[in-house]
């Protein structure tokens, strides 16, 4: 039979049983209720960020197209801004394949969003054009089995049809858009003096490295933390041997003397400035993502190399061998008076996307001085634009500006005629905003935002 004691002692500990479960409950219930409150703080604060970031975002176009800044006074632009002792936005900017890569980061509490865009500029409505043929003196010849697939801008207002060697498919119907008498003045154009200030090729010397090494030098794997130094400097020849690197975005330049090879499976990423006075060849399989490459002689792509950044070099560029360049590229020749000849050559090369800007001051068709080169077995989605000679063999997804078409047929040289080339203007894949080297004549606009970070 139970004693009271044992019926006491039964119901004592029932009791706590019963507190312990409450007690249990309780705690679980509170714990839920701080930790939601933490999740929604955290929402809210992630939300504000975010509404911070694009604010940033906002403030910088507004503040560029309001004040019609040029290139340079747009990379020298900093905003920040306290709404609060715990929000702030902060915008940056550099130069990335001739747009400008905007970093808007807002911060809310402990959340900070960081949203990124590529700005560049609204053409007029040039930029929807296939061909933009600034030539007075020669009228435009379509020959072969040539298809334009856009509107052709003409500054002479003159289209002819013509046969070579007596072929028959030339017709006046191949041009799929209106044809337009435009005045020079009137058209989109690259402005050399905004944008060469960034590229000289280097005075071999004048730098302050922060790391210096005389003779030749190999960079690979037991040395890459050299790469991270703001400048490093080499007296002669460079090699970047199968390095994998991410610079991210503080930037940091490496300097040589004499020539420079990529190769051997390279990985470089962000902000990292290449250049010398001599040339600079990427290979052997090389991923480049957000790298600029200023060379003094040549700049040369092939096995199979992935590029995304800007090149520029004094006298050529050539792209074979299976290279991928991608959005966004800037590649350019920038050339002097003393300069005998500057190409960029496309050959057998299929290019995702890039901006080909060949400048020069000459435009006698018979000097050769300057050209770019797309030769048959190529493909190129983007823009063309040569202030000389382009010849264009294979496909143009995109438009092209040229002073004049060059088309060598041994002995003659053609000047102005286009034979057997596709230009494709509706396959260019994406909405017509120019890079920042051009000149301001419309407003700055976002190219692409990239995701929040």
């Amino acid at each position: 039979m139970p004693t009271l004691m044992n019926i006491k002692g039964f119901s004592l500990v029932s009791v706590f049983i019963i507190i312990f479960i409450l007690m249990t409950i309780l705690l679980a219930a509170l714990n839920f209720a701080l930790k939601r409150k933490v999740y929604i703080k955290r929402d809210i604060d992630t939300m504000r960020a975010s509404c911070l970031a694009e604010a940033g975002m906002n403030r910088f176009l507004y503040v560029i197209n309001r004040d019609r800044l040029g290139l340079q006074d747009v990379l020298g632009l900093e905003l920040e801004k306290v709404v609060s002792p715990d929000e702030k936005y902060r915008v940056e900017n550099a130069l990335l394949g001739g747009y400008i890569l905007v970093k808007s980061s807002g911060v809310a509490g402990s959340r900070t969003v960081t949203r990124k865009a590529l700005v560049g500029l609204l053409p007029g409505p040039e930029g929807n054009a296939a061909i933009i043929n600034s030539s007075h003196e020669h009228p435009l010849v379509i020959a072969g089995r040539t298809i334009v697939n856009g509107a052709v801008y003409v500054a002479s207002g003159k289209l002819m049809a013509g046969s070579i060697e007596g072929e028959i498919y030339a017709r006046e119907n191949l041009i799929n858009g209106e044809i337009v008498q435009y005045h020079p003045d009137d058209i989109l154009r690259f402005d050399e003096n905004e944008y060469f200030d960034f590229f000289d090729p280097p005075n071999y010397g004048t730098r302050q490295p922060a790391r210096f090494f005389p003779g030749n030098l190999t960079l690979g794997e037991d040395n890459m933390n050299l790469i991270e130094s703001p400048v490093l400097s080499v007296e002669n020849n460079l090699e970047i041997s199968s390095v994998a690197l991410d610079i991210g975005g503080q930037g940091a330049s490496i300097v040589a003397g004499g020539n420079i090879e990529i190769t051997g499976d390279c990985r470089l990423y962000g902000l990292l400035r290449i250049e010398t006075a001599q040339s600079i060849t990427i290979r052997n399989d090389s991923k480049l993502v957000g790298v600029t490459l200023v060379a003094g002689d040549s700049i040369i792509f092939r096995d199979r190399v992935l590029f995304s950044g800007q090149a520029v070099s004094r006298r050529a560029i050539r792209v074979t061998g299976g290279t991928r360049i991608r959005y966004p590229s800037l590649l350019m020749i920038n050339s002097d008076e003393k300069a005998e000849t500057g190409i960029i050559e496309f050959l057998d090369s299929a290019i995702a996307g890039v901006i080909a800007v060949n400048d020069c001051g000459c435009t006698i068709p018979e000097s050769f001085c300057e050209t770019i080169l797309v030769d048959s077995g190529s493909l190129v989605q983007g823009a063309i634009i040569c202030r000389a000679g382009t010849q264009l063999k294979g496909i143009l997804h995109g438009f092209v500006l040229t002073e004049y078409f060059r088309l060598k047929r041994e002995p003659i040289t053609y000047i102005n005629w286009l034979e057997n080339a596709v230009i494709d203007r509706h396959k260019l894949g994406f909405l017509p905003v120019l890079p920042a080297i051009f000149n301001n004549y419309g407003e700055y606009a976002i190219f692409r935002l990239y995701e929040e970070i």
